[in-house]
């Protein structure tokens, strides 16, 4: 089994996860979970996007 990627949640974004409905938080879950393990293999639309935005 290979290593999960990583990423850091900023605060402003904890605050934003802890407000999510619980089908909201489920969803980001759903997609995070895919980010941590498939991490650059996605391509540029899931990994770019996600780079450095702020909210």
């Amino acid at each position: 089994m290979r290593e999960l990627y990583g990423f850091e949640i900023e605060p402003e974004v904890r605050k934003w996860l802890d407000d999510l409905s619980d089908s909201d938080f489920k969803r980001v879950d759903e997609v995070a979970g895919l980010l941590a393990e498939k991490g650059t293999e996605l391509g540029r639309a899931l990994v770019g996007s996600t780079y450095e935005r702020q909210v």
